[in-house]
């Protein structure tokens, strides 16, 4: 990953996915996956290292089952510009709010080591989407292999406090979820921001809340 930078309101973050193997390998269609840390706010205080992570992209709606070849010391190259907040939601009390794009993002890459175990990979799933599946007939299932890394997100603005350094807290049933339907409901945003003065309180130094643009 090249090192991320704001320009505006916009971080911008680079991913190389090389191929180091002497032998062809196959890129996942689906990923690269890049989420956000966070912590759950019932674990946010102390010097607890409970994280989770909160995607930011490479979440679709859109299901493939594809792959893409890469030549041995090939580069597959991506850019990204993601805005300086993300959005957070809660299902059951339906709330939604966003959180600050600050801390550290991971990011994962998936390919199989062969055209086989690629095909493999995708003739499971197409059986197991098909209506006329058979429990007992379903197909030997093939996992792709995956690489992380791990990059830290710079202070969004000069001189910035400590604070622009740490995870966001969450709610534990908060996450993201697309489509973001509830992105036009004045309801369930208000009460997300209910969620972050609250939450706002509980750490003077720190807001959560970042306003929903609409």
């Amino acid at each position: 990953m090249t090192a991320p930078s704001w320009e505006k309101s916009c971080l911008k973050v680079g991913v190389d996915r090389i191929n180091h193997s002497s032998t062809p390998l196959y890129l996942s269609g689906t990923g690269p996956y890049i989420s956000l840390a966070v912590k759950d706010e019932a674990t946010a205080t102390g010097n607890s290292q409970d994280t989770r992570w909160v995607n930011v992209d490479g979440l679709t709606e859109v299901l493939s089952w594809e792959a893409a070849p890469i030549t041995p010391g090939a580069t597959v190259h991506n850019d990204y510009c993601f805005r300086a907040a993300v959005a957070v939601v809660n299902l059951t009390k339906e709330t939604r709010r966003e959180i600050p794009l600050r801390g550290r993002l991971r990011v994962e890459a998936f390919y199989f080591l062969s055209e086989e175990e690629w095909k493999k990979n995708k003739h499971y799933h197409e059986v197991m989407f098909s209506e006329h599946s058979k429990p007992w007939k379903r197909p030997e299932f093939q996992k792709t292999e995956s690489t992380t890394a791990y990059v830290e997100i710079p202070c969004h603005e000069v001189g910035c406090n400590p604070e622009c350094e740490k995870p966001p807290i969450v709610l534990r049933d908060e996450q993201r979820i697309l489509p973001d339907f509830y992105y036009f409901e004045e309801k369930a945003n208000a009460r997300g921001r209910a969620i972050g003065d609250k939450l706002a309180r509980k750490s003077p130094t720190r807001s959560e809340d970042v306003q929903p643009t609409h």
